[in-house]
């Protein structure tokens, strides 16, 4: 997985490219029932493990460095997760999967913002839109989900302010999936 999140310089932001080694560390089984994913950082020393309950709603992110204790960086209810800070390099949002259809459409209430799941049908997959609105404005996150792919194969998290102010919002991270020919 390749990451652009934002390093900022002023009024003026650019962007850092990450890349990311992605396994599965663990399924569930009688003594766990969540799934665990570690992320490796191909420039770094940093490790990334994000954990997942069995509706696939994010339960928590680690993060620790070779040889050094793990540290929780953050961790979740059961819904739909949209996070942005500048924290770290990795894009841990995730929506709620479900066994329906395309075309669902959720709403939650987490913390006094509302977070609003959508999933529309693409050709070859879906794409799921996660939209958490507060009173000065919103962050949106669009991942394509492409049928074979083991994760999302694309995603784009959108900033803005309330409608009406002049700002018209901006990327402040994106990613895309980079499948190896050992994983096709």
């Amino acid at each position: 997985m390749r990451t652009e999140s934002p390093v900022g310089s002023g009024r003026r932001v650019s962007y850092v490219e990450n890349v990311f080694d992605f396994g599965v560390t663990h399924v569930p089984n009688r003594n766990n029932s969540d799934y665990k994913i570690e992320a490796r950082s191909q420039s770094t020393e940093d490790t990334y493990g994000l954990q997942y309950r069995e509706d696939f709603s994010l339960a928590r992110v680690t993060w620790h460095q070779l040889g050094e204790r793990e540290e929780t960086l953050l961790k979740s209810g059961a819904h739909p997760f949209l996070y942005y800070e500048r924290r770290f390099p990795l894009i841990p949002d995730f929506p709620i999967a479900t066994s329906e259809k395309a075309g669902l459409h959720r709403e939650f209430i987490v913390a006094g913002a509302s977070i609003i799941q959508d999933v529309r049908p693409l050709e070859n997959g879906v794409q799921i839109v996660l939209r958490r609105s507060e009173m000065a404005g919103f962050l949106e996150v669009n991942m394509d989900w492409h049928s074979g792919d083991p994760w999302w194969s694309a995603i784009t998290c959108v900033e803005s302010l309330a409608p009406g102010t002049a700002f018209a919002g901006h990327v402040v991270a994106s990613g895309k999936l980079i499948r190896t020919d050992s994983a096709k």
